[in-house]
């Protein structure tokens, strides 16, 4: 649902790097980021570390802006990075 949020809002446009990493990003996510990919193209770094993401995705991903960085992400392996 905050991918979904974040593509059709107005806040995307305005932000030069994104961090999503940390959390439980997963293939469905992903698809909604790669679905509208020309909304991240301006981004200089989007980070998206230590997702749920299968590698076919991760590769995809890693073309959206100048620097991706989705190291530690796997599939099958859904898990919150940093908690309490």
């Amino acid at each position: 649902a905050l991918c979904e949020m974040l593509v059709a809002g107005p806040v995307l446009s305005r932000l030069t790097s994104l961090d999503l990493s940390l959390g439980v990003l997963t293939n469905e996510s992903a698809d909604v980021i790669l679905k509208n990919a020309k909304r991240f193209e301006h981004l200089g770094a989007f980070s998206l570390r230590f997702g749920d993401v299968d590698a076919r995705r991760r590769k995809a991903l890693t073309k959206l802006c100048t620097a991706v960085d989705t190291s530690g992400s796997r599939s099958g392996n859904r898990f919150v990075a940093v908690g309490e």
